[in-house]
């Protein structure tokens, strides 16, 4: 099996996916990132540690010859590939790799678009597992995605804040707002779907509860701000945010409109006008108001330049 996908999305999509892999060589069935390739023109990358599951999506330029199929890599060498294939800031769109696989116990990539020369590296891919965990991954997010909108989470979803922390890499990695929609399954327990861009998706499975444990004691927590917050929480008018930035853009619309006007005066000339410091103060005096003593001082200058 041999394919060319660009760099620049290989790498972003093993770095979205890679922190959602275990660590631990003894948990072999999650300790692992899975590169699926597909005649459809792209190549899947996804990990997962039982709580949380990562994809990413890569376009392969060029599907090759062989047999297309998935293989499996360590989180140590994906880490190898990153270090060992950067991107070149000025030509990162142009960067070009050719994954192959080797036997049945390693994969190589190379450099095919002529910035690394020469640039070959063989890796060891992980073994094929009986029952891979791994497999269930697509399917899961396929029901995530097709059941969201379905069922809308009722109650509190109580959740590790360090599995929800994993998904900030991928907005970092892409560049783009992370999308949360919260949801429960067809069994009732709580899930997020994760989504950046058109490029990575995600879940991360939670418990849904409308009492007990955590849940009453996040109820007593908010209720204990409610009462820090009297002004916030009982006095204060709901602030409709939607008209409140249209009346905001509008003012911004009339100040450019202001501004305007500004701009033609200077196009006069006036600011030029040696004598313009002194017309300034002369009409603050106008208002009835005295001149600052900087006005004042500008004024008296002024004058006695001129003589």
């Amino acid at each position: 099996m041999r394919y060319t996908v660009g760099l620049k999305e290989l790498r972003r999509a093993l770095q979205s996916v890679v922190v959602h892999a275990v660590n631990d060589p003894e948990i072999e069935w999650w300790h692992r990132v899975r590169l699926e390739v597909h005649r459809q023109g792209h190549v899947l990358v996804y990990a997962s540690q039982g709580y949380t599951a990562g994809m990413a999506y890569a376009g392969v330029i060029d599907p090759g010859d062989g047999e297309l199929e998935g293989f499996d890599i360590a989180p140590a060498r994906v880490k190898d590939l990153l270090q060992l294939f950067p991107l070149d800031g000025k030509h990162a769109d142009e960067q070009l790799l050719e994954l192959s696989l080797e036997g049945d116990e390693h994969f190589r990539a190379r450099d095919v678009s002529g910035l690394f020369p020469g640039n070959t590296v063989e890796l060891p891919r992980l073994p094929e597992q009986d029952r891979p965990q791994l497999a269930h991954i697509p399917p899961l997010l396929g029901r995530t995605v097709a059941t969201t909108g379905k069922h809308h989470l009722q109650g509190v979803m109580v959740t590790n804040g360090e599995w929800l922390s994993l998904f900030a890499r991928a907005a970092k990695v892409y560049g783009e707002p992370l999308c949360v929609t919260p949801y429960t399954d067809d069994s009732g327990r709580g899930r997020l779907l994760m989504t950046v861009g058109d490029l990575f998706i995600g879940a991360l499975i939670g418990r849904t509860s409308t009492g007990g444990g955590y849940v009453d004691e996040s109820i007593a927590h908010r209720d204990a701000w409610a009462g820090l917050l009297p002004t916030v929480a009982s006095h204060d008018p709901v602030v409709d945010l939607e008209a409140a930035l249209a009346e905001l853009e509008q003012q911004q619309d009339d100040d450019s409109d202001d501004d305007g006007d500004v701009v033609e005066s200077v196009g006069e000339g006036d600011l030029a006008d040696d004598t313009a410091g002194e017309d300034l103060a002369d009409d603050q005096d106008d208002t009835g108001a005295p001149p600052s003593d900087e006005l004042a001082a500008r004024r008296t200058k002024g004058k006695k330049s001129r003589s």
